[in-house]
């Protein structure tokens, strides 16, 4: 038993969360290079556009 290879378990998940980190920073760059001087996504400004705004609702009244 004694010549067993002790396995580092921290080895693996090191491995698994420099990875992780890599992939976020890559990211977060992407997002951030894709902002550029507008300072808002392609995503924000279509929810801003089609936002449910209280002077745009409908209001069915179904008492009669």
């Amino acid at each position: 038993m004694s010549n067993k290879k002790t396995h580092n378990s921290n080895g693996h998940f090191d491995k698994f969360m420099d990875d992780l980190l890599k992939r976020q920073e890559a990211s977060r760059k992407k997002f951030e290079e894709m902002k550029g001087p507008y300072k808002e996504t392609p995503q924000m400004k279509r929810n801003k556009m089609i936002r449910e705004k209280p002077m745009n609702r409908i209001v069915v009244d179904t008492k009669k």
